[in-house]
């Protein structure tokens, strides 16, 4: 692989990890949060752990 293809695949995974961690997993959360149904509290943590790693692993991918 050369230097220009790892540099493409890490915008691509870098992109992928802010969509989904700081928008889709939050407001999947808020739904189950706000939803009339009974929804299990371990569901909700496992949102909250992952919105918490997405935003740390772009904060290390950042001092690289």
């Amino acid at each position: 692989m050369t230097p220009h293809d790892v540099r493409a695949l890490f915008y691509a995974l870098f992109s992928l990890n802010i969509i989904g961690g700081h928008f889709l997993i939050p407001v999947l959360v808020i739904t189950f949060l706000f939803s009339k149904a009974k929804c299990d509290a371990t569901l909700i943590n496992f949102g909250i752990i992952l919105m918490l790693t997405s935003v740390i692993n772009c904060l290390l991918s950042v001092i690289q």
